[in-house]
């Protein structure tokens, strides 16, 4: 809707003629368009990437406990006995920064969040996808925000103004309602991506992710009931991941 009321109101408002300016926007708004919906086809069709069993079962090999039940690896997991990451819910040796889904049932690699609006989980290999779709779509609603501007201005504060030589109140009366909704709607989606945007750019920046950001934080107050300081090690090292 965003999309329509920009190419068919806003542009055509701003540029009655085809001019370089016109052509311009119009190439930069199809750009944005086309970042927002390849990112948000990755993010969807990418696996966040998932614990390879024939991985675990090495792991299991190279410690000979290849041979104990479900049970007796539960027990020493409960007990903390054992020398790697262990997930008691897929009952296998995990790498240590995956975590468990509980919709998609599967360890996730650095998962950060399952989320509905991709149905997918998002984890080490998407979650690039996943922040780029959320700036690109952050762009693409400010810059129709702030272009959109003048023309509301002119279509709801200057009813009796020229718009380019056009009166305002010769414009057909169902347009000025679907630019009021997109006009409302692209300030509503973009405040909401900006604080979504910003918090995973925060995460990205310190080598974290959602669910390791709020286990931070759980153990930090671990830490001060102890009289003792949690240091972060702000970084990510990029190692082969199964």
């Amino acid at each position: 809707m965003c999309a329509y009321c920009h190419l068919t109101l806003v542009l055509p408002t701003y540029y009655p003629e085809v001019t370089f300016g016109y052509i311009s926007h119009l190439l930069f708004s199809i750009y944005l368009l086309i970042c927002i919906a390849f990112h948000y086809f990755k993010a969807v069709r990418t696996s966040p990437g998932n614990v390879d069993i024939n991985w675990s079962d090495g792991v299991l090999k190279s410690h000979n406990l290849h041979q104990l039940s479900s049970v007796e690896l539960k027990e020493l997991a409960a007990q903390k006995k054992l020398p790697f990451a262990f997930c008691k819910k897929c009952v296998k040796p995990k790498p240590y920064r995956a975590h468990h889904c509980s919709v998609c049932n599967k360890c996730v690699l650095k998962m950060d969040h399952h989320c509905p609006w991709i149905n997918n989980c998002v984890g080490h290999h998407n979650h690039r996808y996943f922040f780029l779709f959320l700036c690109n779509l952050l762009a693409a609603c400010a810059y129709y925000f702030f272009n959109s501007i003048y023309f509301a201005k002119t279509m709801y504060l200057r009813k009796a103004s020229l718009i380019r030589g056009q009166p305002a109140s010769s414009l057909p009366e169902s347009n000025d309602f679907i630019f009021f909704f997109s006009f409302l709607l692209a300030a509503a989606i973009g405040l909401a991506i900006a604080g979504l945007a910003s918090w995973h750019a925060f995460v990205i920046v310190t080598g974290q992710n959602t669910i390791e950001f709020y286990n931070n934080q759980y153990n930090k107050k671990i830490f001060a009931s102890r009289g003792e300081v949690k240091f972060e090690q702000f970084c990510s090292l990029s190692t082969t991941v199964p």
